[in-house]
């Protein structure tokens, strides 16, 4: 048995779980990049016009027209997005110690 992907909790809860897991021998796996905050195993500075981005993301998609309204200005996006290729960088990031030892592993 395999358990793929679980959702995010407090550290206590996903100790608990791996705890179980391993104790009634079921694979798990939790994703190393999912969120930019503490909620996995590194963390990623998000970079100036990060709202942008999201923003845009969680729009209203029902027309054509929402989707060009709500378009962000293409040079703000393009330097968002290769900002964000710099922060997500290991050496660049900040390892979620606490989420690491919650899954039962060293950091």
């Amino acid at each position: 048995m395999y358990m793929g992907e679980i959702g995010h909790n407090t550290d206590e809860w996903m100790n608990s779980f791996c705890q179980a897991m391993e104790e009634n021998n079921i694979g798990w796996t939790f994703w190393p990049y999912k969120k930019m905050d503490g909620s996995s195993f590194i963390g990623i500075t998000p970079p100036e016009n990060w709202t942008v981005i999201m923003e845009f993301a969680e729009a209203p998609r029902g027309t054509y027209k929402e989707i060009r309204d709500a378009r962000p200005d293409q040079q703000v996006v393009r330097k968002a997005m290769t900002d964000f290729i710099e922060a997500c960088r290991f050496k660049n990031c900040v390892i979620q110690e606490n989420y690491v030892r919650a899954l039962g592993l060293q950091p």
